[in-house]
């Protein structure tokens, strides 16, 4: 019924803007029948925002932070089970959990089942750049995804990323490149990957988190999305 509600209204639409190119495929496979034409305007950031370094971190720790609501397409439960493979070879890591939700219970009561030690749930936080800055890696094995910002942010703070190839993901992430791309539900991928970034050389890592900040920068200011939309709505 919902389909049939939006379909008929997408039919007087000049204008649809996606997310992304993924996004704009899957909306084009949901409603075929729409009066205007889909354009991709992403997500994008203040690039002028500074963040601290937060004294929580200790040196010599391998941090690995995951920035998200407490929803079933986060896939918390999945990054429980990598994170306690990463600790069989990492003893020192310890995984920051970033964000509330409505399964944030279910999760800590996960945590209290496997015995995870050194996991740390923030709750919702105001300053998220700060912890981000201050890790050694964000992770994002997320199920469900369009182009999700907290990329972007990590990118911009130079802090190495590893996600899932799910939605927009690799619009932005590029293996090798700007971050480490990883096969979805590929678990023990994905804990390879973030061993990788632990173990790389300084200099080829930070090349890899430079490429990421010079690409947010360049292509995801928000003054540079917001003449694209500014554009976009005066075409129409």
């Amino acid at each position: 019924i919902k389909r049939s509600v939006y379909s008929f209204f997408y039919r007087f639409t000049n204008m649809v803007i996606s997310v992304s190119h993924h996004s704009k495929d899957d909306f084009l496979k949901t409603f075929p029948r729409i009066g205007g034409e889909v354009q991709v305007i992403p997500n994008g950031l203040s690039i002028d925002v500074e963040f601290k370094k937060m004294k929580e971190f200790k040196p010599g720790d391998f941090n690995v932070i995951h920035v998200a609501g407490f929803s079933f397409e986060k896939n918390h439960s999945g990054m429980l089970r990598i994170f306690g493979l990463i600790k069989k070879q990492l003893p020192s890591a310890r995984l920051w959990l970033v964000g509330d939700g409505p399964l944030k219970s279910k999760i800590e009561n996960e945590v209290a089942d496997l015995n995870l030690n050194d996991v740390v749930f923030t709750g919702a936080v105001t300053n998220p750049l700060d912890y981000i800055g201050s890790t050694q890696v964000l992770v994002l094995p997320s199920i469900i995804e369009g182009l999700p910002g907290v990329i972007l942010e990590a990118m911009y703070c130079r802090t190495p990323v590893v996600a899932y190839d799910v939605g927009g993901i690799s619009e932005v992430l590029k293996a090798g490149e700007t971050g480490w791309l990883v096969k979805a539900n590929d678990e023990e991928g994905f804990v390879r990957a973030v061993l990788q970034v632990f173990s790389m050389d300084p200099d080829e890592l930070g090349g890899v988190t430079k490429n990421a900040n010079d690409l947010v920068v360049t292509q995801f200011d928000n003054r540079v999305i917001a003449r694209r939309f500014l554009d976009m709505y005066k075409s129409l």
